[in-house]
């Protein structure tokens, strides 16, 4: 079943792919390599990054939201009398 993820997910996602290109292109270009290999590597990783992100912030959205769904599952089951039974 697929999903739609939530906007702040897309956005810090394609803020840390725009870092990744930028940290690829600056180390290429620092060791001297000529523009077009500077671009690819920041090409790819902008991609890496990108990918490894919104998956790495997927995880943890949906870890956090399910450990709050656990830990609220005991108080709501807690303060419901049984329904039909009646005990002297």
């Amino acid at each position: 079943m697929k999903t739609n993820v939530p906007p702040f997910i897309l956005r810090i996602s394609f803020l840390l792919a725009l870092t990744g290109a930028f940290i690829g292109v600056l180390i290429s270009w620092n060791n001297g390599d000529e523009i077009g290999w500077a671009l690819m590597r920041g090409a790819f990783l902008f991609l890496a990054f990108g990918l490894m992100s919104r998956w790495w912030l997927g995880t943890m959205a949906k870890a956090w939201l399910e450990s709050r769904l656990e830990s609220l599952q005991p108080k709501m089951t807690e303060g419901r009398p049984a329904l039909g039974r009646v005990t002297k």
